[in-house]
């Protein structure tokens, strides 16, 4: 498994093929990978490919998913406990997914922290995620209106 793939996958909206390929990896049984610098990304964006994967997934396959996307999120959000300027914007998008995807309220308000959050730390790249995919939480059941402010 190359983690340049399960990026590339989201980069270019192929989720589903993307979170197939992290959910048949098992990240623990990688060797160097859990301690390579790269792991927050492969956990960062496998979660967001999980998300995005689950509303297109049958129904066992999404509930595979979004336990998936949960353990992303709390892998994500230790590290964002020991270096918050590093890895605190990825995990509040990351729980902002998972609100949305599980039809929670708050989810907007925790887009806009993430994205507060990476223009004070300058990450460009998750700052302008919520935005490219607004138009998706717009139209999701729970009726949110919320907006990402770019």
């Amino acid at each position: 498994m190359n983690i340049f793939d399960v990026l590339a996958g989201v980069f270019q909206g192929a989720y589903a093929e993307a979170a197939e390929m992290w959910g048949a990896t098992d990240p623990g049984r990688l060797g160097m990978l859990a301690a390579w610098h790269a792991s927050p990304c492969y956990y960062y964006y496998g979660g967001l490919a999980f998300s995005r994967a689950s509303e297109t997934a049958a129904p066992a396959l999404r509930e595979v998913y979004l336990a998936r996307l949960g353990e992303c999120a709390r892998k994500v959000e230790l590290w964002a406990r020991f270096g918050p300027a590093s890895f605190r914007h990825r995990s509040l998008i990351l729980q902002a997914e998972l609100a949305r995807a599980l039809g929670r309220d708050g989810a907007g308000a925790l887009y806009d922290q993430g994205i507060a959050a990476a223009r004070r730390g300058d990450f460009c790249m998750t700052r302008r995620w919520p935005a490219s995919c607004a138009p998706a939480i717009t139209s999701t059941s729970t009726g949110s209106s919320w907006r990402a402010h770019t």
